[in-house]
């Protein structure tokens, strides 16, 4: 029979706990440290998926939009017969006094002139009278700028009328007036008023109030502007924004901003490390909010509308 030998080993079971207490303590800083450079992977990650929006400061205008009811002089040109006329120019041309506008070919081709020179106008609206140039405020005006606002104006279409019908209007494009609906008492003089037509075009102009009334808990106001482009004058209805202030403030988008309870704020790269940046004044229009509290060149980040939980991940563990 064979002998078998046997090693006798120092220190027995305690040596053999040892060896396991220090490969345990390997295995747990090995897992500590994977961790570590997982939660850096994901901040790495999360800042890389948001859209990073570079502080700068620019003068933003503050602006208050509302309707607007353009008033004009604008003398009728009644018609010589009832029949239908052909226009002799197109509609909005400048004319000059004794031009033929308009010509009755039923009627041996019966021409009618203009008594004055203007803009022509073919489609009469019906408020030549009620919304004419103004030194002061009536309720009668206002109550007829309502029904524009609300309802809209209809304009003679077709070139058929009748003896006396208003054929056509001329309009003079000298000096025209503005009268807009606003919430609040306007405790200024005068404002820039960008003045926008229907067709998407802007011009930027000078107005002075000349007159408030106040009527059903709104105030109107009668602005006097000078001569606007004729594609503006033939609109009895404009877009109007009133220039209120004007600041100078960096901006940024709405989604940047979290709110915390009492406490809004924004995320800026400090780094690679998103901080919260705490944000006690802004300014909101629109989409766009305009800040003042941090400095030229920041990177603010703006999470996509569906990852606000980055918000909250980044504001728990900063």
């Amino acid at each position: 029979m064979r002998k078998r030998q046997f090693t006798v080993v120092k220190g027995g079971k305690t040596a053999k706990r040892r060896l396991n207490l220090r490969r345990n303590l390997l295995i747990i800083t090995v897992c500590f440290v994977m961790l570590l450079l997982g939660f850096q992977l994901l901040d790495r990650l999360q800042v890389s998926l948001v859209q990073k929006v570079v502080v700068r400061y620019t003068n933003h205008e503050v602006v208050t939009e509302t309707g607007s009811v353009v008033l004009r002089n604008e003398h009728i040109v009644a018609a010589p017969v009832t029949g239908t006329y052909e226009p002799s120019i197109d509609n909005g041309s400048r004319t000059r006094v004794g031009q033929t506008i308009a010509v009755f070919n039923e009627q041996a081709g019966l021409a009618v002139t203009t008594p004055m020179a203007g803009l022509v106008n073919y489609h009469p609206d019906g408020h030549e009278q009620k919304l004419g140039l103004q030194t002061q405020l009536s309720p009668d005006t206002i109550i007829a700028a309502e029904a524009v606002i609300e309802h809209g104006v209809e304009t003679q279409s077709s070139f058929g009328v009748d003896k006396g019908q208003a054929l056509a209007t001329i309009i003079e494009n000298i000096s025209f007036q503005l009268l807009t609906p606003l919430a609040g008492y306007p405790e200024y003089s005068a404002r820039t008023l960008l003045i926008s037509s229907s067709t998407g075009s802007t011009v930027r102009a000078r107005g002075i109030v000349r007159d408030v009334l106040l009527k059903n808990d709104r105030f109107w106001v009668l602005w006097s502007v000078p001569e606007l482009p004729d594609r503006f004058v033939l609109e009895r209805q404009l877009s109007v924004s009133v220039v209120e202030d004007n600041i100078f403030r960096a901006e940024l988008p709405k989604e940047a901003l979290y709110s915390d309870g009492d406490q809004t704020g924004v995320f800026v790269l400090r780094g690679n490390t998103p901080v919260y940046a705490a944000i006690e004044e802004y300014y909101a229009d629109g989409e766009s909010v305009y800040v003042s509290c941090l400095r030229e060149g920041q990177q603010v980040l703006v999470p996509p509308r569906w990852a606000s939980f980055l918000k909250r991940w980044w504001l728990r563990n900063g």
